[in-house]
């Protein structure tokens, strides 16, 4: 009779696909940067375990562990990152519209300010108009917030009614008045 030996291979890798939200993060897979377009990355991998990390700024990073063992069917993972930023709205009444503010120290603009992004944590607040005393405040903000501030600005100026005998002319600080 005839002798054969018949070798069969068996499946031992499985597709990995994973898909970022947001599409620009960095996806890492066992410590190797792993190139994704618009989001998404696939790979041929052997049986096994891979770990996983996900960042961008602005979001919490995604570490986790995925396993890879079914030859027939690809293995899909969405990977949505947690956002690390709030937002903050700085009104005011109409004497204090055009007021500038400063976040942190850095100028963002004239009151009103509608839906400025932060990052979540502890923030200052100032807000100066001439005229008026500097108005601090100190807030924090939480991930995904949306907080409104009032500052409440605070004349730091009078009123001042002279009465002259007619003809006089008035100065005030050497600049004429009236």
């Amino acid at each position: 009779g005839n002798v054969r030996t018949i070798v069969e291979h068996a499946v031992t890798r499985q597709f990995l696909c994973v898909e970022l939200s947001p599409s620009d993060a960095i996806l890492e897979v066992n410590g190797t940067m792993k190139v994704t377009e618009n989001g998404a990355w696939q790979e041929l991998l052997p049986f096994g375990k891979y770990s996983y990390r996900v960042s961008r700024p602005d979001y919490h990073d995604a570490v986790g562990e995925i396993k890879v063992s079914d030859p027939k069917e690809p293995h899909y993972v969405t990977i949505n990152l947690k956002p690390a930023f709030g937002y903050v709205s700085v009104l005011g009444d109409s004497e204090s519209s055009g007021a500038i503010v400063y976040i942190d120290n850095r100028q963002v603009g004239k009151l009103p300010i509608a839906k400025l992004q932060l990052s979540s944590g502890t923030h200052t607040l100032r807000v100066m108009k001439e005229r008026y005393k500097v108005y601090n405040e100190t807030f924090v903000i939480v991930d995904e917030e949306r907080k409104q501030l009032y500052p409440q600005l605070v004349a730091d100026f009078a009123e001042v009614t002279l009465e002259t005998s007619e003809g006089a002319s008035i100065y005030v600080n050497g600049t004429f008045k009236g």
